[in-house]
């Protein structure tokens, strides 16, 4: 079906101070037709359980207006259908070899007519590098350390390929703490191969997010309020140098404050709603230092001034999110933050290891016992946020690979991208470069090949966003 989007006013009113169109949308790419069946080259075998970016411990809770519309319209894509349905059925028959056997047909919500929606939307589908500028540990030295993990040192003409493949969007985890000295001071070296990578991606039209990665510690960033006044001067000290390199940038340059932020090493470290007290003293310290994120970068000048702005809830679950304890910073730029959320979702599917009792390994987008909890939570999203001019991205969501279920994978990112576009919701899969293991083989890109191992998934990413 095509994802439309009806430009409608909002339902509250939004301010926009900001004269700066947002950056021009690239063209899409080509389908991929490189074969599955291809060498997938030398990859990372297995992630230690204490660096990997997920793993089987996460559990389910991981995975945790009124006006008539105008005739304007951001998007067409897709087949043509007039099905009113989540998902048309197809002919298992006629569907070739992993393939999804059914056809998504998410009818669309009217998106508020607002210059923050459309710069999200421009943003269409994307990608994380992941497993390389995050990498923490052991391998990691104080200027450098980005194959630490497994994965080839980047270059320009890897993330040429992404773009090639239709990808708009690029995420690039960075983690700082290994790279500091004792006053927060980043390695020269460091900061300057991070803005080295950011320019391959702007070099090709690229929209970029740039955060805070895996420095969620007592010794760093911890939301808790018995570390408010370390974990705040470490987000300004960040976020300050961050800002000075990167200030003169363009638009498509995204700053997102700090990736899953939680209590690591707490009984409900990621289901800590369960937990009210802590919750509550957790999620009101994150609030503070998501303020201190925006008044950072804001005070630093240049392009700064009114650069769009990501800022998660707790885990930057949707559930956090979604929660009445989750506040938006206040911003001198108006209508300029973005709610960051992360969805693997269902859990079963998306994260369970093979061999784990509740695993899953195959989906079906007719079936609410697939599909209940993503549309659930995306609609609930655009409730909350979208509805009211607020843009919400997913930057993180994806399934691991589990014996070759190519098919179910492929019906599920036709299913999650169709439905989130069709909510105004732009998506960034996690690409950790792994394709072997039961728990972490999230791996899409084989980046030492240079060929995208599931063609057949991203050729459906492309199609329905």
């Amino acid at each position: 079906m095509g994802v439309l989007f009806l430009l409608t006013a909002c339902s509250r009113p939004i301010n926009s101070a900001s004269n700066t169109e947002p950056a021009a949308q690239p063209p899409g790419g080509p389908a991929i037709t490189d074969s599955s069946s291809q060498s997938a080259g030398s990859t990372k075998s297995s992630v230690s359980p204490a660096s990997t970016e997920k793993t089987t411990t996460s559990t389910a809770a991981a995975a945790s207006a009124e006006t008539s519309a105008i005739s304007t319209t951001v998007a067409v894509t897709a087949a043509e259908t007039t099905a009113t349905d989540a998902a048309a059925v197809t002919s298992a028959d006629s569907a070739p070899a992993g393939a999804a056997i059914h056809t998504p047909n998410a009818a669309p919500k009217e998106l508020p007519d607002n210059e923050a929606l459309l710069f999200a939307a421009n943003m269409k589908v994307g990608w994380n590098l992941g497993n390389t500028l995050d990498c923490t540990g052991s391998g990691v030295g104080l200027s450098g350390g980005e194959s630490a993990w497994g994965n080839p040192k980047t270059t320009p003409e890897m993330i040429a390929k992404v773009r090639e493949a239709g990808f708009n969007t690029i995420r690039i985890p960075v983690s700082w703490h290994d790279h500091v000295d004792a006053d927060f001071n980043i390695n020269n070296a460091w900061m300057d191969r991070v803005a080295e990578i950011v320019g391959y991606a702007m070099n090709e039209n690229m929209y970029v997010i740039l955060n805070i990665h895996h420095d969620d510690d007592v010794r760093f960033m911890y939301p808790d309020s018995a570390h408010y006044e370390n974990s705040s001067k470490y987000m300004k000290a960040i976020w300050r140098q961050i800002s000075e390199r990167f200030k003169d940038k363009g638009d498509s340059l995204i700053f997102e404050g700090v990736n899953e932020p939680r209590l690591i090493g707490a009984a409900h470290e990621w289901d800590l709603q369960n937990d009210p007290v802590l919750y509550k003293d957790a999620a009101e310290t994150l609030n503070k230092l998501n303020q201190d994120f925006v008044d950072t970068v804001r005070a630093s000048g240049g392009n700064n001034a009114d650069r769009y702005l990501m800022v998660p809830g707790i885990c930057a679950s949707p559930e956090s999110a979604l929660d009445s304890a989750f506040k938006l910073p206040v911003d001198t730029a108006s209508n300029h933050i973005i709610v960051s959320v992360h969805a693997y979702r269902p859990w079963n599917f998306a994260m369970a290891a093979v061999g784990d009792p509740s695993c899953v390994e195959t989906f079906d987008m007719t079936k609410s016992g697939s599909t209940g909890e993503i549309s659930g939570i995306m609609d609930k999203l655009y409730d909350k946020f979208i509805k009211n001019c607020v843009p919400v991205i997913i930057g993180e969501y994806g399934v691991i690979n589990k014996n070759d279920n190519t098919a179910a994978r492929v019906e599920y990112h036709s299913y999650y991208i169709d439905y989130a576009r069709s909510r105004g919701i732009t998506c960034v899969v996690w690409d950790n470069g792994v394709f072997t293991g039961k728990s972490d083989g999230y791996g899409l890109f084989n980046r030492a090949a240079g060929i995208w191992k599931y063609p057949e998934i991203i050729n459906v990413m492309m199609k329905y966003s």
